[in-house]
């Protein structure tokens, strides 16, 4: 009798757990490649290491457009099999305010305001049949504190953190569903007319993701080693712009798979 009733528990087990896994929200991931600075003085990709100053409040809106962001190809082939978001143009609403010499917080709040793609999306790849139109994505919580200040030139660090809130659409490819947790240390050599920033740090999914379902073949998502690495320079030094409004930047970011996979194919 406690037999049956042990097996007859289990059963009900694996069954509530075949219901939970079919009613997962899919894609439950943020494919977004690109937050923007809520620093003052950013800029899309380089900040600086000082802080706007005491009680300095900013606001500001970036606009952004994306081509092909989310493609799914045919993996003997190569082929694209389907492109759930084909494109997308949005913006981020972002508020920073100076606590402090050295200390600042910021929010950024992300919003799609039109994408589309691929429709009859497979139950493996979307929920839905089709992305939204529009939709808001994941609430970023910023802070920033100087370690060395450069405001009069030469090195510079400071410690940056991430939180952001699982706010975000988790059916329009704009929303994790759970919360992301980041710090990155940001160095930076300034001089007159130029400036050398880069950063390097860590950010943690408190919910690692399967995209598209596992049984699909689907992609790991979980931690990530985000880089950037910057050159600028005022084109005054090239008798352009003698007011010294512009700043010129050239930079390259982007960032590694940190658990369960590993960066460079290592790990599971």
């Amino acid at each position: 009798m406690r037999r049956s009733r042990l097996l007859a528990l289990s059963s009900f087990a694996v069954l509530l757990a075949a219901r939970s896994a079919s009613a997962q929200t899919l894609p439950s991931v943020d494919t977004r490649t690109w937050t923007p600075s809520v620093d003052p003085h950013a800029g899309l990709i380089a900040e600086p290491a000082i802080t706007p100053g005491p009680w300095n409040l900013n606001v500001g809106a970036w606009l952004n457009y994306a081509d092909n962001p989310v493609t799914l190809r045919d993996p003997s082939s190569g082929n694209v099999a389907l492109r759930p978001v084909a494109y997308s143009f949005g913006t981020d609403l972002t508020a920073n305010v100076g606590l402090g010499k050295r200390a600042a917080i910021g929010v950024d709040v992300p919003f799609v305001l039109y994408q589309d793609g691929s429709n009859a999306l497979p139950k493996s790849v979307s929920t839905t049949n089709q992305a939204s139109n529009t939709a808001i994505g994941d609430i970023g919580i910023q802070g920033k504190g100087t370690l060395i200040s450069n405001a009069n030139g030469g090195f510079g660090l400071a410690g940056l953190g991430l939180l952001t809130l699982p706010t975000g659409d988790r059916e329009s490819f704009t929303g994790d569903g759970s919360a992301r947790v980041g710090v990155r240390l940001l160095a930076e050599y300034t001089l007159l007319f130029a400036a050398v920033p880069g950063s390097l740090g860590y950010t943690l999914r408190t919910d690692n993701k399967t995209w598209p379902d596992a049984a699909a073949g689907g992609y790991q998502f979980g931690g990530e080693i985000p880089w950037t690495f910057v050159l600028q320079g005022r084109p005054s030094i090239f008798g352009l712009d003698s007011s010294n409004r512009q700043i010129w930047e050239l930079g390259v970011h982007g960032w590694l798979p940190a658990g369960p996979v590993g960066p460079f194919g290592a790990g599971d």
